[in-house]
């Protein structure tokens, strides 16, 4: 049986596209990552990049690890190298100003679906949700005279929280898919001859308009995520559906120090220089 041990909160995957060794995968691709507290920069395999041991799975009953969840978000990260290989190709017929081929229905469906499940499944989000939990479990337990220990009780909030908290069943879940589903969408690409690239971080989806109550059901909202280092695909009210356009090195520098800012711990990109000036 498959040990699902090492568990990523950003998948492989993603993280792959931001890296110099997104084809050639016979060593162990690398980034560059800049701690925000330390300001400090290593160079570190993906493998060990915003991962954590069994973050998504829990002890059942059996005292037996029940890795559904992680096996569910395995499932579904599949499709994202098709995603990605899609729009590289819509990136290198705009560039050479050819036709484009837009994504199809099901592949902007799976976008918004990866979207909504990196919003959540975030240190960021899960450690929130597990606090909020764990007031309401730490009450049932004096009430049933019952005793646990930190780690039991954040077992039992996964156990019983996680699978519904990524039920794409969920109402919640259907009305956030159908509220971006209704935005435009558009690609912002960097072209061949520039230098820079996107970053990518330990909370990848840049959600403006953050202050605003129900953010993310905002109509106003734009939700932006950089599929790889050349690519990033936004959300947003207003524009033409089916868009491209290309990002000017400045702008490319305005979108790393927002996903900066909207990281947690670190950032990560696949040129060293990239985040050393950032910390300028």
């Amino acid at each position: 049986m498959k040990e699902f041990r090492n568990q990523h909160y950003v998948p492989q995957t993603y993280l792959r596209g931001f890296t110099n060794n997104d084809v050639d995968l016979r060593n162990e691709s690398k980034l560059w990552k800049l701690d925000k507290e330390n300001k400090s920069i290593e160079h570190k395999g993906i493998g060990h990049i915003c991962n954590e041991e069994y973050y998504y799975s829990y002890r059942d009953e059996t005292n037996k690890y029940n890795h559904e969840v992680e096996k569910m978000f395995s499932g579904f990260e599949k499709d994202f190298n098709k995603i990605k290989f899609t729009a590289n190709c819509i990136r290198n017929t705009y560039l050479n100003q050819n036709e484009i081929s837009w994504f199809t229905r099901f592949e902007i469906n799976y976008i918004i679906k990866f979207i909504i499940f990196q919003i959540f499944r975030v240190p960021k989000i899960m450690d929130q949700f597990i606090n909020k939990m764990e007031n309401g479990f730490i009450e049932m337990n004096n009430n049933d005279n019952i005793t646990q220990d930190s780690q039991e009780l954040k077992n039992d909030i996964k156990r019983i929280g996680l699978p519904i908290m990524f039920d794409l069943a969920n109402p919640n879940y259907q009305m956030v898919q159908e509220t971006i589903l209704n935005k435009n969408l558009y690609m912002t690409i960097i072209p061949y001859e520039s230098k820079k690239s996107y970053i990518i971080n330990d909370n990848p989806i840049l959600i403006s308009n953050a202050e605003e109550a129900n953010a993310i059901i905002n109509s106003k909202t734009e939700i932006t995520m950089a599929i790889t280092k050349n690519i990033a695909l936004s959300f947003f009210e207003y524009g033409t559906n089916k868009s491209c356009r290309i990002i000017s090195d400045n702008h490319i520098d305005r979108i790393n120090k927002s996903f900066f800012k909207n990281s947690t711990k670190c950032c990560f990109s696949g040129d060293k220089d990239i985040l050393s000036n950032l910390l300028e």
